[in-house]
């Protein structure tokens, strides 16, 4: 359970809006807690889409990372 409330559709959608990202980009938890300020949302989601789909890494790599820094994080 989220100790923040969920940003609503409307303001889901402006985030999607300001930060114009692919239909593909899921409606994640953590997306939906950056509508909360869509001005900041939308730079810090741009910046996360740069780093998943426009940098040289090769895809295998990267995921091994992702789950090297989530464990790292004691990330669950």
């Amino acid at each position: 359970m989220a100790r923040l409330p969920y940003a609503t559709p409307a303001e889901f959608a402006e985030l999607m809006r300001q930060s114009g990202p692919t239909e593909r980009t899921p409606a994640s938890n953590a997306f939906r807690m950056l509508a909360h300020e869509p001005s900041v949302g939308a730079q810090l989601l741009r910046l996360v889409l740069a780093l998943l789909t426009e940098t040289d890494l090769d895809t295998r790599l990267r995921e091994l990372v992702i789950l090297r820094v989530a464990q790292r994080c004691d990330g669950t």
